[in-house]
């Protein structure tokens, strides 16, 4: 079994647990040749040799896939007990300490969070692969040199179309209410007939984005107010020269009235 000290793709050293569950575990460890940080994620022993060569040649195919929203493995493989192991780049923060508690994010801030778990989960499905634990630990977002938030899925194994859609939906709550995560009902943000698959998540997503960016009704009353202010300033101008232009012929039809 896996444990601290051990060396991984005979590249990488184990140094400190970081979680573990019945699937396997996490480590934190570092690179033997340029000291950088790496997350290790150990899968413990697969039932059969079938399900073992599966989960391998799924993880290969993430490599290939290489998606900025995606996590791509730096290395995957065997440990000599048989576990299947993927080392990924140990960099951002995980989304759960970035969503305020109880309060969550209006839409047009939760966007590039949302948008971007959504275009890396579409891809992976077209390629046949799914994620078995999608939740915000597995979410890490990194600012990249332009100061844009990039979000990264982490761990993506074995998992199906009904979890993911599950998920993605506890997510979506998550991040627009600040509530714990869990298998809760998303508020009716999103109409239940786009969950269908994850596009149509980011169709909708994206439609009510386009809606609430066109004109917020806050602008839309302030542009009335401004049109209205606009037009009774016209009148009283209006009425101010008609007013002078009638005393004007008033004076003039008394001086020559007077000669």
């Amino acid at each position: 079994m896996t444990s601290i000290g051990d060396r991984i793709a005979k590249q990488y050293m184990l140094e400190k647990e970081m979680d573990g569950n019945d699937m396997g575990s996490s480590f934190l460890a570092r690179s033997l040749n340029d000291e950088t940080r790496v997350l290790v994620q150990i899968i413990k022993r697969p039932a059969n040799t079938n399900a073992r060569e599966e989960l391998l040649f799924s993880l290969e195919k993430l490599k290939a896939l290489n998606h900025p929203n995606l996590a791509t493995p730096l290395a995957t493989g065997q440990t000599t007990d048989g576990e299947v192991f993927a080392v990924t780049r140990m960099e951002g923060l995980a989304l759960n300490k970035l969503i305020p508690k109880n309060e969550g994010l209006s839409l047009s801030q939760a966007w590039p969070f949302l948008s971007q778990i959504a275009e890396g989960l579409s891809a992976a499905h077209k390629q046949g692969l799914f994620h078995f634990d999608l939740n915000p630990m597995n979410i890490l977002v990194e600012t990249d040199e332009e100061g844009d938030e990039v979000v990264r899925i982490r761990w993506l194994m074995q998992g199906n179309l009904e979890m993911d859609l599950a998920n993605f939906k506890a997510l979506a709550s998550f991040i627009l209410e600040g509530k714990n995560f869990g298998a809760g009902a998303l508020s009716p943000l999103i109409p239940m007939q786009h969950f269908v698959n994850i596009q149509g998540v980011v169709d909708a997503l994206s439609e009510i984005h386009r809606k609430q960016m066109i004109v917020p009704p806050s602008h839309e009353n302030s542009l009335s107010e401004n049109v209205v202010d606009f037009s009774v300033g016209r009148f009283i101008v209006a009425s101010i020269v008609v007013t002078l232009m009638g005393c004007t012929l008033l004076l003039y039809y008394w001086l020559t009235s007077s000669t």
